[in-house]
């Protein structure tokens, strides 16, 4: 038995010690999205101390520490000073639960002293990233993948009803909540994750302009470009060891199939997989859903993915410049 797992869960919370110093990080997503992958790369940076899903309300002990448990308390306008509060009490090791996930000590991810908060959110304030990263003094990254892919992996989509009846349908029109309606009474289980994803990456792409927007395909296919610029936004000392870290699978790798995780071994080993990785849905996929996928797309406006196609659009890839015009046509086709 390691050292680390001699640890008791429950004392992981004062493994380490916190002083406040550099600019916090957020990273907001999408869940199934590879946010767990891109946070281990950036937590294995000096001094960073991870807050893993502080708002995932489906855990007993979120709850007690927030002082509500419904989906849609998390977009009333009242408790948001009482959430900026409980996310900035992070940074006091005192105050955390004891069932709050944390880094494993002596993990390539956790440090003994820390100085930046690294928060993931995957649930609620998609409408709140200027403010966050003003209130929290962070530097936010909004992670986005192909809406197909995410909700073929989705078993759940606890917020799908409270999109529609919290102060959070303010940011749809009536036409996007009316399909909405349509869809959540009558819709597939597949065209209900296509609506949850358009929900949520709607407004996380327009308020991505307070911090970098970035594509799990791009950091899958171009990750030599793509970690420099995320290095060099979030002020990272060593993106070579990002780009090392970015060859082993995440810590999420559980939910994956087994076909995920023989691709994600191929790619650590070096072999020519990112493709096969970021295309293996379309096996899934038949030319209805995707018409069904483009329609809701279409429906709510959003622009960054063509249903059919497995890379962003042109003007999503933080890297346009490094793609020939023969790549961008086969991105196109595929």
């Amino acid at each position: 038995m390691t050292i680390r797992n001699k640890i008791p869960f429950s004392f992981r919370k004062y493994s380490n010690i916190h002083f406040q110093g550099d600019q916090n990080i957020l990273l907001f997503s999408t869940p199934r999205s590879g946010s767990t992958w891109l946070l281990e790369m950036i937590a294995g940076q000096p001094r960073i101390k991870t807050v893993r899903e502080p708002l995932n309300i489906r855990l007993d002990h979120i709850c007690e520490m927030l002082g509500f448990n419904t989906w849609e308390e998390l977009y009333e306008e009242k408790n948001f000073p009482l959430i900026l509060e409980y996310l900035k009490s992070f940074s006091k090791n005192s105050k955390i639960h004891y069932r709050f996930k944390k880094e494993k000590p002596f993990t390539d991810t956790w440090h003994f002293i820390t100085n930046r908060l690294l928060y993931k959110i995957l649930h609620g304030l998609e409408n709140r990233v200027e403010e966050l990263t003003y209130e929290l003094d962070a530097t936010s990254i909004v992670l986005m993948r192909h809406p197909i892919p995410v909700s073929l992996s989705r078993e759940v989509l606890p917020r799908l009803e409270a999109y529609q009846n919290s102060d959070y349908k303010k940011h749809f029109t009536s036409s996007e909540l009316d399909l909405a309606k349509r869809i959540t009474d009558n819709g597939s289980i597949f065209e209900k994750g296509i609506l949850s994803w358009c929900f949520q990456n709607k407004v996380l792409i327009e308020q991505s302009k307070a911090g970098l927007l970035l594509s799990y395909e791009e950091l899958v296919m171009n990750r030599d470009c793509v970690l420099p610029k995320i290095s060099d936004h979030l002020k990272l000392p060593d993106p070579q060891k990002m780009l090392k870290r970015s060859r082993k699978a995440s810590g999420s790798t559980s939910k994956s199939t087994k076909r995920s995780v023989k691709l994600l071994k191929e790619v650590r080993m070096g072999e020519k997989s990112y493709l096969k990785l970021i295309e293996k849905w379309k096996t899934k996929t038949s030319s209805e859903m995707i018409e069904k996928a483009q329609h809701i797309l279409d429906e709510f406006e959003i622009s960054a993915y063509r249903a059919e196609a497995i890379m962003p659009t042109k003007d999503f890839l933080i890297c346009r410049d490094s793609y020939s015009d023969n790549e961008q046509k086969q991105n196109k086709r595929n």
